[in-house]
């Protein structure tokens, strides 16, 4: 699991976390289905125009329990999730999917601390956690970090 913290100033923030390995030299070109799961409205308007401005395909769902009944339809390549919602939150949506599918990455968005983050997802199989507020560009890396460690479908 890697943890993408945002740091305070822009200029602090590092161009690739050694984690990650090599950066790709390119972006990824093949469309994925992504389903991008959140209680916010808003975030779910943003995700999407992100990642459909990229050439993607992405399904949406408003908490984890509508987002596990999307994801067991089949098709997705790639889930991108917020944690905290009603009804089934983020970490019992992963724990679900990993039962039956450890194939397919799966990204949580939180605005919890770093070190809250790495206690409450570790060793639950999530591809990576990034830290609310999102920016494109952190996107667009967990996209292109996903598509390395969990390369079905891509």
């Amino acid at each position: 699991m890697v943890v993408l913290k945002k740091p305070k100033q822009a200029a602090e923030r590092p161009e690739r976390m050694e984690e990650w390995g090599e950066p790709r030299t390119e972006p990824v070109k093949k469309s994925l289905s992504i389903l991008v799961v959140d209680d916010n409205p808003a975030m779910l308007r943003l995700l999407t125009m992100i990642l459909d401005s990229r050439g993607h395909r992405t399904s949406t769902a408003e908490n984890g329990r509508k987002g596990l009944e999307a994801f067991r339809k089949g098709g997705i390549d790639l889930v991108i999730s917020d944690y905290q919602m009603p009804e089934m939150d983020g970490l019992q949506m992963l724990q679900e999917i990993r039962k039956t599918d450890p194939a397919t990455g799966v990204i949580i968005a939180s605005s919890r601390s770093k070190d809250e983050l790495k206690e409450i997802f570790g060793g639950h199989g999530a591809t990576m956690i990034l830290e609310k507020p999102l920016e494109h560009d952190d996107i667009l890396e967990a996209l292109e970090f996903a598509a390395r460690a969990f390369p079905k479908g891509i």
